[in-house]
């Protein structure tokens, strides 16, 4: 066990001075320039990204947003929560307090 954690912490020195031998100094950051990418040019033609023979079909056009909602009733919360009290308020509540001192 002691031949282990040794081991374990020889390896993370070496690796900590490593780090600070290495070659240190800042260097300036330099990209490389793509002129045609920046310029205003035709756009590409479309490509599929599925291939030749795909059973994959779509449908273009807009639905209705009251096809998405649902028409379940809501509750709201302050009834919710007056229901909560009340269960709370039903509970039997303990006749003696432990307090340890």
């Amino acid at each position: 066990m002691k031949t282990l954690l040794f081991a374990f912490c020889f390896l993370c020195s070496t690796g900590a001075l490593a780090q600070n031998l290495l070659d240190a100094t800042a260097h300036k950051l330099e990209m490389t320039e793509h002129p045609l990418r920046a310029s205003q040019h035709t756009m590409a033609g479309e490509q599929t990204l599925l291939g030749q023979n795909s059973p994959f079909t779509f449908g273009q056009g807009e639905r209705p947003l009251w096809e998405f909602t649902s028409n379940a009733p809501v509750e709201p919360l302050g009834d919710l929560a007056r229901e909560i009290k009340k269960e709370h308020e039903a509970v039997k509540k303990s006749e003696s307090v432990w307090v340890n001192y």
